[in-house]
């Protein structure tokens, strides 16, 4: 039996030669322009289209085979967009889907004056903000909100992140 990943979504048709507009999770767009196919979900079916042309910038364009105007277009306008879980690289890992710090999750947490103040073990989603949580240490579990005005820097390479936090935040 087939896997399937869901990668984005077709949005109104562009022009009237068959085209239409796609949404695409930014995760899958390199899967998208190596696939050779995608599928459509159609009243619950995957439907296979090979892919003609991919072209666009901010807005994908996608001309499919087989759909030629622009009244075939609309009967595949606002659906969901699936590849193969074999066409795709990489699954995300579900724990960072969504959360624009995700990636911190294994960094180590420093003050601005260089002393290691612990090590960020995940990231959640809370509403309106993510928080880190940080293993200090003498091993106690520190909730960190992670917005712009506390994050100094962030080294990626060096799996560090420097942050100027409040006074006493780290005692709670």
């Amino acid at each position: 039996m087939e896997s399937w990943v869901e990668i984005g979504k077709t949005g109104k048709t562009h022009g009237l030669k068959g085209e239409l507009k796609l949404a695409v999770d930014e995760f899958f767009l390199e899967d998208l322009l190596s696939a050779k196919a995608l599928f459509v979900d159609i009243r619950g079916r995957k439907t296979p289209y090979f892919i003609e042309a991919v072209r666009g910038g901010a807005a994908i364009i996608i001309k499919l085979e087989e759909v030629n105007t622009l009244e075939e277009a609309t009967l595949l306008a606002n659906k969901a967009v699936f590849l193969r879980e074999s066409d795709v690289a990489e699954l995300p890992d579900p724990e960072d889907e969504g959360l624009e710090y995700g990636f911190l999750a294994g960094f180590a947490l420093y003050s601005p004056t260089g002393e290691k103040l612990g090590a960020i073990e995940s990231i959640e989603a809370y509403p309106h903000q993510e928080i880190a949580v940080v293993r200090t240490k003498d091993e106690r579990e520190v909730l960190i909100p992670l917005t712009e005005q506390f994050i100094v820097e962030i080294r990626e390479k060096e799996k560090t992140v420097v942050m100027d936090l409040p006074e006493g935040l780290m005692e709670m």
